[in-house]
């Protein structure tokens, strides 16, 4: 198996009821046994009969054996079939009437088995009145019983608040921020290497750069955010665990979280050695080409691991769709429909850089009609239970420093919830995207909205508000700046959802009824990003009776598409201008 994915072996049980009606078993796959596929794992494969009980019993303590001694998946094809076809209400002899003749005359596998010689010798009928009637028994009681909820939740969440607790009470946000001391500790370990070890020499100014950004205290870009919230992390004692494609260097040359000695090709990877007598371990592997498969491996691993920190980064945003069934059945309800709880994040890069359609968007849209907030409800300023409640976090960092802060809140709180994190490419080196030390250190969270300093010093002069999200902020910024208009204020939502509205009515409330033109300005197509999303609750935040501005609401963004984006770089380029010249088209001096 694959170093990082190895479990010590699994027993894998095929319950193999032969169902066929909608497909016959020629037609469904191209080998003989549906289990032929571990082959190409050279997995011991145990055909056996579903009506031969001790066959059955005799092929698991097998199986389980082999596990034990070998540590080796082994698989076990239990081939027996549905007396009454896919369900009591069907009738599977409309396509399968020669096999369903003969099971009809079949019987039952506990008939089967009690008329066995061995089993009539060795048994009285009283023994077999009181087993059947021990099975009636358990069967009568099962319909009254209740599951309670600490049934489904092991051990490895203990201390952690419970299903029943967070609903019923409130746990504020805590502050994520982390002492410069250890900031700085880390720092300088993720920006140095062993003596004698013979770094790439493109890497010696990146990692330069990364200590100078330490000691000077400012100039922190994502990547170097990213590496101080993993290791303040694991220096608390979380472990962090962090897969995908490409992940070890980062797809964009951006991390460089393992480095390779040029002349002897070792490795070395400086977050799992900050402090090797104390700290949490530290997980990172460049995994197998199938998002469905490693998602959902680890979904699981966050399932059972609350005090690890479980990522998953796509190759590119766009490429995440391949385990759409993850995500809409397991990750965004399985808290909802099984109390399982998980804090797994999803690293996505988005962003519209002239790629292509399958190089720019991770379809923020689909993660957020997935929100099961209430667009029309605004919730309380005090005892703000949004986080409690929710079923997944979505975050479209425009800073550094937010990325720090979510990622460090999914460990430090008190319960956990998914999230979905949209990462830009472009900002991953944009000297404007940058944050400072004191912003990441103690006493300092997650700002959910960034507001505008500039126009907050003379906010009567404000007559435009913009609000945006991700790097569209830094293109607005620009033209502003450019066209020399100094009347129109531009705010960053970092947390989409659960929806900021107190932040955001803060926002609003800050420029007066002065305001005459509230905006949203994204770089995706009208029918994608996030819109559909915050246009009804921005519309709650601007009828609320607390907020002093009322004026309509508007929006900018690309026209309406089937794909989402051009793959001309021509045309995006004059895309990207109608955007801005929309976004200030009546403020221009």
């Amino acid at each position: 198996g694959l170093p990082s994915y190895q479990t010590g072996g699994t027993v894998h049980l095929v319950v193999n009821n032969q169902i066929g009606f909608t497909t016959d078993p020629t037609l469904s796959r191209s080998t003989p046994y549906c289990t032929d596929i571990s082959k190409c794992i050279s997995a011991p494969i145990l055909h056996v009969n579903a009506d031969d009980v001790e066959a059955v019993v005799f092929a698991c303590t097998f199986a389980a054996e082999y596990r034990s001694a070998w540590k080796k998946d082994i698989v076990i094809d239990i081939v027996g079939y549905r007396r009454y076809g896919h369900n009591e209400f069907d009738e599977p002899s409309f396509t399968q009437p020669k096999m369903y003749q003969s099971i009809s005359k079949k019987k039952r596998a506990a008939d089967q088995y009690s008329a066995l010689p061995f089993f009539e010798k060795s048994t009285t009928d009283a023994l077999k009145a009181s087993i059947w009637s021990n099975l009636e028994n358990s069967f009568d009681q099962a319909k009254n019983y209740i599951p309670k909820v600490n049934e489904w939740l092991s051990s490895s969440w203990l201390g952690f608040k419970s299903p029943k607790e967070l609903a019923e009470e409130y746990i504020p946000d805590p502050m994520t921020g982390a002492s410069l001391d250890r900031l700085g500790m880390v720092g300088n370990s993720v920006s140095s290497y062993p003596d004698g070890f013979t770094i790439h020499k493109g890497l010696v100014k990146i990692l330069q750069t990364r200590k100078l950004a330490i000691q000077s205290g400012s100039g922190i870009d994502m990547p170097t955010a990213e590496a101080l919230a993993f290791g303040s992390l694991l220096l608390e004692g979380f472990n962090v665990r962090l897969s995908g494609q490409d992940v070890e260097r980062g797809t964009f040359s951006q991390r460089h979280a393992v480095l390779h000695d040029q002349n002897t090709d070792n490795k070395y990877t400086p977050l799992g050695v900050l402090d090797p007598t104390t700290q949490g371990s530290f997980s990172i592997s460049n995994s197998h080409l199938s998002e469905y498969a490693v998602m959902g491996f680890e979904l699981g691993y966050s399932l059972v691991s609350p005090r690890t920190l479980v990522l998953w980064e796509a190759q590119f945003g766009d490429f995440a769709n391949n385990a759409q069934c993850i995500i809409d059945q397991f990750i965004v309800s399985g808290e909802r429909k099984w109390h399982q709880r998980s804090g797994l994040v999803l690293l996505l890069p988005h962003g519209y850089d002239g790629n292509g359609p399958e190089h720019s968007s991770a379809r923020p849209e689909r993660f957020l009609q997935l929100c099961d907030d209430l667009p029309s409800f605004f919730p309380p300023r005090a005892k703000n239970r949004q986080h409690q409640d929710c079923n997944i976090q979505v975050v479209v960092p425009s800073s550094p420093a937010t990325y720090f802060h979510a990622i460090r809140r999914q460990q430090v709180r008190e319960f956990r919830k998914p999230l979905i994190v949209f990462t830009s490419k472009s900002l991953l080196r944009h000297p404007a995207a940058r944050a400072t030390l004191e912003e990441l250190g103690p006493n300092t969270c997650l700002r959910k909205v960034i507001g505008d300093l500039e126009a907050e010093k003379s906010p009567a002069s404000v007559k435009k508000l913009i609000f945006c999200s991700g790097q569209v902020f830094y293109l607005l910024e620009k033209a502003r700046a450019d066209l020399k208009i100094k009347h129109v204020a531009i705010a960053r939502v970092e947390e989409i959802s659960p929806f900021p509205y107190h932040d955001i009515q803060d926002q609003i409330n800050a420029y007066g009824k002065k305001l005459e033109s509230v905006m949203w300005v994204q770089e995706e197509p009208l029918n994608m990003g996030f819109w559909s999303y915050v246009e009804p609750r921005l519309e709650t935040v601007l009828a609320h009776p607390d907020t002093k501005c009322r004026t309509a609401l508007k929006v900018v963004a690309r026209h309406p598409s089937a794909a989402v984006s051009t793959g001309l770089k021509h045309t995006h380029i004059v895309e990207e201008e109608k955007l801005v010249e929309q976004a200030f088209q009546d403020a221009k001096v």
